[in-house]
């Protein structure tokens, strides 16, 4: 039996951080590199990562502009041919179009389920692969494996710890990784 599979987008499929950089360096003369993200929050200048990202998820341009993340594109097609998946985002709902013609010129995937005010838990899926540590944290307390995808901004794990030992939450450095957690899940 297939895995139902929710995968979220932005630090799993879209690289976001880096293109916000990008912009920051060059405003505020900066040199910072995605690496030196080590807080979703983390502030820079007179604003923060966060905020940035979240004003720059309202413009058209921006979305349809964002690279991939490295290996998500072989990735989401061994998910997509072997098991049920569906794309899982907390943005704005005035951008979900965007979004999806984002998604869909680089992915196919089965579902799309916009999570905004909700918890990523409300999505009908046996796994979760994101890069937000609450997220990955409520999800496997509540419903099932959670997917930690390694970024810089998540390194700090402190709080996962029993689930990681219970095998609750596994973590993933990349998109082999991920394919590799899957099959072993399948498995199972």
């Amino acid at each position: 039996m297939p895995l139902r599979i929710a995968v979220d987008i932005d630090g799993v499929l879209a690289d976001q951080v880096s293109l916000i950089l990008k912009r920051l360096n060059s405003k505020y003369g900066l040199k910072l590199k995605k690496d030196d993200i080590t807080e979703w929050d983390q502030k820079i200048a007179d604003t923060n990562i966060k905020i940035e990202i979240e004003n720059a998820l309202l413009e058209r341009d921006y979305i349809l502009s964002l690279p991939l993340i490295q290996g998500s594109k072989e990735g989401m097609k061994y998910l997509y041919q072997n098991h049920h998946v569906t794309v899982a985002t907390a943005r704005p709902k005035i951008t979900e179009d965007t979004t999806r013609k984002w998604v869909s010129s680089h992915f196919k995937y089965h579902d799309f389920c916009n999570t905004k005010g909700k918890s990523k838990d409300c999505v009908d899926s046996d796994v979760l692969i994101d890069d937000y540590v609450p997220n990955i944290e409520e999800f496997s307390k509540n419903k099932g494996v959670g997917l930690l995808f390694s970024q810089p901004w998540n390194r700090e794990r402190n709080r996962l710890e029993n689930l990681i030992r219970e095998s609750k939450v596994l973590c993933c450095d990349d998109w082999k990784d991920v394919t590799n957690a899957v099959k072993m899940l399948d498995s199972m």
